[in-house]
């Protein structure tokens, strides 16, 4: 909503025009189920190698989905990750604005 604040979010912190992508590379998974029945809730963990800003950390993320009856799957995948840890500095616009370093990151799926 405030073009002049997200350009420089863009540009300066993020650099999303250099790193326009983040991957997670799954490795492993725990906890999960030992069956998977339809319309039933599942969780478990997956472990794997996540890529942004050019820096890549081992991160887990808690995944929680439901198979339909159509044998669609969905759900999400949650973590928490330190933007330092990424060569990412939080946002400090003069002391005025400050960010705290801590982002969730939820990513929502759909499999057919």
């Amino acid at each position: 909503d405030a073009a002049r604040r997200d350009s420089s979010l863009q540009t300066d912190w993020l650099q999303s025009n250099t790193y326009p992508y983040a991957t997670f590379v799954s490795t492993a998974m725990q906890s999960g189920p030992t069956h998977y029945a339809t319309d039933q809730d599942f969780a478990f963990s997956l472990i794997g190698q996540l890529t942004i800003h050019a820096t890549t950390r081992t991160q887990t993320f808690a995944v929680h989905g439901k198979i339909g009856n159509d044998g669609t799957l969905t759900g999400t995948a949650t973590t928490t990750l330190m933007m330092a840890d990424y060569n990412i500095q939080p946002p400090n616009i003069a002391g005025i604005l400050a960010v705290k370093d801590g982002v969730t990151v939820t990513l929502s799926f759909t499999a057919h």
